[in-house]
């Protein structure tokens, strides 16, 4: 699989996971849901760039 591929997908996953906590957010109309979906998106993005810092570190 190629790193454009990869990337590809982890777009989409994160897409479809912001999507759904943004649904779930709007639905409670609580504040401090939109503050979790934040906190929880910085994590996702973090992890992701440690994921890529390995693996171009490998090579």
């Amino acid at each position: 699989m190629t790193n454009k591929a990869l990337m590809s997908i982890i777009a989409i996953l994160l897409l479809g996971m912001i999507s759904v906590g943004l649904i779930h957010a709007l639905d409670d109309r609580d504040e401090s849901a939109l503050d979790s979906i934040g906190n929880s998106v910085e994590e996702i993005g973090e992890e992701v760039r440690d994921e890529i810092d390995d693996h171009t570190d490998d090579r």
